[in-house]
């Protein structure tokens, strides 16, 4: 396994992480043993959240025993201090631990959330609190939008920053990226899989990034780790799933330049040339119905260009707010830097969604 620095936290991690989002959905013996052979496999990051049911509460199992064999990141959904100064109490003892490693604020979209944590009744100003005594060693924070994360980096109260980075989903390269390595803000980097879209074997990009190395989990890893990402979180259901995932590091080394400018290429030529696709800037994110726009039009695009099925019908499946929700007030399309056409987009979007649902 390889290490390497997480910003100026000094944490010197595996650059592959364990993510506990699976975890809720898996019995306290199946999680003990994914822990335990991420352990053997010297992965020493293992990344949960509050809102992940039981999640802390199963890997609490074993860092009664192991804690000083991991760096423990969590996150509370809370917004207000109140709130996130319980969860971070919870925490401590589902995880069966005196202190965390890293606490985050967890999906951290809009300008508005943002405004609200860092208000002076805010969730940050708990998790200040809770590093003040000892509870917490650093603080994070979570999002899929890359402009938001940089705002917020740039107000300094942040050591870490997790953000979506993947071969199709790059937009934190433009800025987000190059400013927290300035700023020595460590980089932890979700759905390095496309939350599992990019391995449906019969996807065109699946066809891709089998040229690309032996395996598509593989190239899906080694493309991320090619970049100032210091650890990328991967979520799995089973010790052998783990172990697959994880077997590219042996002969691990990053692809050149040229190399990623193909790979780029190709991914693109599938299905961004359009003019008219979603950016995922996180500035429609303050719907008044709740409807989490950019996350239904990534959907749709997983299946429209890259021939995804089951990863976009599973989720939208079980999204109570979709697109049928929407009142057609045109707030987001007034938000929207990119003039997008919001609204017909997200009729399209249920529409072709919804047909390949069982």
């Amino acid at each position: 396994m390889q290490y390497r620095k997480l910003g100026r936290t000094n944490l010197n991690v595996s650059f592959i992480g364990l993510g506990g989002l699976y975890f809720q959905a898996l019995s306290n013996v199946e999680t003990v043993k994914i822990i335990m052979r991420a352990n053997e496999l010297g992965i020493n990051v293992i990344e949960l959240g509050r809102a992940y049911i039981s999640s802390e509460e199963k890997a609490g199992f074993v860092m009664q025993k192991k804690r000083n064999e991991f760096y423990i990141a969590t996150k509370t959904p809370h917004r207000r201090k109140t709130d996130a100064t319980k969860d971070i109490d919870e925490s401590l003892a589902s995880l069966k631990t005196d202190y965390i490693d890293i606490y985050q604020l967890h999906q951290i979209d809009s300008l508005e959330m943002l405004d609200r944590v860092l208000s002076p009744d805010g969730a940050c100003e708990a998790l200040k609190r809770a590093k003040e005594q000892g509870k917490i060693r650093y603080i994070g924070i979570t999002g899929h939008s890359p402009a938001v994360l940089a705002k917020a980096i740039k107000t300094g109260e942040f050591d870490t920053v997790q953000v979506l980075f993947n071969v199709v989903e790059r937009e934190a390269l433009s800025e987000l990226i190059p400013l927290a390595q300035d700023m020595n803000v460590g980089i932890l980097g979700m759905k390095p899989f496309g939350g599992g879209a990019f391995l449906e074997k019969e996807s065109n990009i699946y066809q891709i990034l089998n040229k690309y190395g032996n395996t598509a989990i593989g190239t899906l890893l080694r493309f991320v780790l090619s970049f100032n990402i210091s650890c990328t979180l991967m979520g799995v259901r089973t010790v052998k799933e783990l172990e697959a995932n994880v077997t590219f590091e042996e002969t691990f080394k990053p692809f050149s330049e040229k190399e990623i400018t193909n790979i780029i290429s190709e991914i693109d030529n599938i299905g961004l040339k359009e003019e008219k696709f979603c950016h995922r800037c996180g500035y429609c994110v303050s719907c008044p119905q709740h409807i989490d726009i950019p996350l239904i039009l990534r959907l749709d695009e997983y299946f429209r260009k890259y021939g995804s099925t089951d990863w976009p019908a599973q989720q939208y499946s079980h999204i109570r707010q979709n697109a049928l929700k929407c009142v057609q007030c045109g707030q987001c399309e007034k938000k929207c830097p990119f003039e997008l056409p919001i609204r017909e987009m997200l009729k399209v979007a249920h529409k072709r969604l919804s047909a390949i649902i069982t």
